[in-house]
């Protein structure tokens, strides 16, 4: 039954997260009365892609968008974006939050960090450290590598981007992360050694 709880967390936790980043993504639209007007997703205005300068000018562009003369877009917009992306980093906390605690647990339950008997250290009990630590250094490095690739190519005003195409950076920046997504699977790997090698150590016989 605990597994299966688990397992539920999990994934309920990967669906919060893609609800979150969906939340990104979409656009952001404000009232206008009869019709709705777009600014553009949070994740647009999160990275500089958009923001009041483009508002407003649609705004002056487009008089008629306006209500007695008030600027909605410019007015309206910036509350409705942050508004999304506060909804967005509430849903990855409530994702992430679950998801850390179970994988902590499940790490303490098969004793992963703990001592053995007698005060000896047990080989297995060291490679299911060593990996545990490889899988979380890797996540690590493979998160942050992706927060970097998203946010120089969705930066509108990078430079780089006159000489290289976004999709060509992209794909750099993928293959650059291929060592720490390996260092995952690498970790993963020496963790589920070390756990079969405890269910195989001898146990110590008990005390007479």
């Amino acid at each position: 039954m605990a597994r299966l709880w688990r397992g539920v967390i999990r994934a309920a936790s990967v669906v919060l997260l893609v609800v979150a980043a969906t939340a990104l993504l979409l656009q952001v639209r404000v009232d206008r009365g009869s019709e709705e007007l777009a600014c553009g997703s949070a994740f647009d205005a999160a990275t500089g892609r958009t923001g009041w300068e483009e508002w407003w000018a649609r705004d002056l562009a487009d008089p008629a968008d306006g209500i007695g003369g008030r600027l909605v877009r410019t007015e309206d917009c910036p509350g409705a974006v942050n508004t999304r992306l506060v909804l967005a980093g509430v849903l990855a906390g409530v994702a992430v939050a679950p998801l850390a605690a179970v994988e902590i647990a499940d790490q303490r339950r098969r004793g992963a960090f703990g001592a053995t008997t007698a005060g000896e250290r047990s080989p297995a009990r060291g490679l299911q450290r060593v990996g545990v630590t490889l899988s979380w250094v890797g996540a690590a490095l493979t998160v942050g590598g992706l927060v970097a690739i998203v946010v120089l190519v969705a930066d509108p005003d990078s430079t780089l981007f006159l000489y290289v195409d976004r999709l060509v950076v992209a794909v750099i920046g993928a293959i650059v992360l291929i060592p720490a997504v390996a260092l995952v699977f690498a970790g993963r790997a020496i963790d589920l050694a070390g756990q079969h090698l405890a269910q195989t150590e001898p146990s110590e016989p008990a005390d007479a």
